[in-house]
């Protein structure tokens, strides 16, 4: 297991996209506690529940086309 809370971040906006969460009420405060612990260290955590299938324990190749879309509507506007 990973303590995340204890990872090194470096000062900068973290987004999260999480799609079919175990508990979505827990996971959201979970996340709450995180982010503060963060920005303490000047990181900005962004959290971003999606419904959708979890596609990373498919059998078969699978999109989740709700992440697709909260991810092209955080970052479609960046360039590289």
């Amino acid at each position: 297991a990973c303590d995340v809370a204890a990872m090194p971040v470096p000062p900068c906006p973290v987004h999260w996209f999480a799609s079919a969460g175990p508990a979505p009420s827990r996971q959201a405060a979970s996340v709450a506690r995180l982010a503060q612990r963060w920005a303490e260290r000047d990181a900005t955590l962004h959290y971003h529940p999606v419904d959708g299938l979890p596609f990373w324990s498919a059998s078969e190749q699978a999109e989740c086309e709700a992440l697709l879309a909260a991810t092209a509507s955080v970052f479609g506007g960046e360039q590289p």
